[in-house]
């Protein structure tokens, strides 16, 4: 497959950091005071970027776009023939084995976050990069988002899944070991990460070995209250409890790390403490890290980005996949 020119995707990559949303919301306030600036942490993502592969993953045909009116509200565009849904791969440094053969890695994919309506993958280029430095191939995916395209929470699952089967079926091109696949994700993002987990499936080539989360959308009854509940099972393509983690956990699910904000209020800590609860009622492996005085999306400023990436290597590393200190 094509890989787009280093200067074009340095180029693209600037632009969009000009307007992006980390995780739907707005950086913390304090973000200037921590151990880089929001420019640092910008410039850290195009050097990032600069040295990434781009692979289309999926094609979906027959695309209906969206755009905002002059008010400001989304309405359908146009009817597009296909889009195509790309992944940007950060490698680790080369190695081999004893005997001279490459070394299987384990693969991370990253789901970034937007409120399942907008957001970017450069949200986890930082967090890519920290994962390949210890030896895995890290994965930026893109899925389809409700600001751009006509799509459902369900469909947005199924690309999540398509990105998990595709890396296993191009396993032995990508040096990866099939058997160490992780699903990590922030925010709206963390939900399909999650979902690709503990979603009842027909095929375990689609389903996460382990699974990372950052201030993660795990149950949708809240948002009932919101939008009703007619108009958000529109929206995800099915009922509230059909797509909803926590009644879907069960024995036999791969090891969970949530890292959670205690002042979260898009994606509340009760929730998440709801959900490792009844993970440890059925005796599955879900730990759950969290951050005094944080809310949302504090994964993606200093110190955080790399405290929390060292505690989920900590944690993968404890559940037997081969990566570094």
């Amino acid at each position: 497959m094509s890989v787009c020119p280093r200067s074009v995707r340095l180029a693209i990559f600037r632009f969009v950091c000009c307007t992006l949303i980390w995780g739907g919301s707005c950086f913390v306030s304090d973000l200037t005071a921590a151990n880089r600036t929001r420019e640092q942490l910008l410039e850290g993502r195009a050097r990032v970027a600069a040295d990434m592969e781009i692979v289309a993953f999926k094609r979906i045909p027959d695309v209906i776009t969206k755009r905002r009116n002059e008010r400001g509200r989304l309405e359908r565009d146009r009817k597009v023939d296909y889009l195509d849904l790309r992944l940007s791969i950060v490698r680790p440094p080369p190695a081999e084995t004893e005997a001279g053969g490459a070394i299987a890695r384990p693969a991370v994919l990253f789901f970034h976050g937007g409120g399942f309506q907008s957001g970017s993958p450069e949200q986890f280029f930082l967090q890519a990069k920290y994962f390949a430095a210890r030896g895995a191939v890290a994965f930026c995916v893109e899925y389809r988002l409700k600001d751009r395209v006509e799509v459902t929470i369900a469909q947005q699952v199924i690309d999540a899944r398509s990105a998990l089967r595709w890396v296993r079926e191009n396993a032995a091109a990508l040096q990866i070991d099939p058997r160490q696949v992780i699903a990590a994700g922030g925010s709206a993002g963390g939900y399909l990460a999650l979902a690709s987990a503990v979603l009842p499936h027909s095929d375990s080539i689609e389903v996460p070995d382990a699974v990372v989360l950052y201030n993660p959308a795990i149950d949708f009854e809240r948002f009932v209250g919101d939008r009703g509940r007619g108009r958000l099972e529109d929206s995800i393509g099915g009922t509230v409890e059909q797509f909803s983690s926590t009644p879907n956990l069960r024995a036999g699910l791969p090891p969970i790390i949530i890292f959670q904000g205690e002042e979260d209020e898009k994606t509340p800590l009760v929730d998440a403490r709801n959900f490792t609860e009844r993970a440890h009622a059925l005796e599955l492996r879900c730990e759950l890290v969290t951050f005094q005085k944080v809310g949302h999306g504090f994964h993606n400023r200093d110190p955080y980005i790399e405290d929390c990436a060292q505690q989920a290597v900590n944690f993968l590393r404890d559940e037997g996949f081969a990566l570094g200190q």
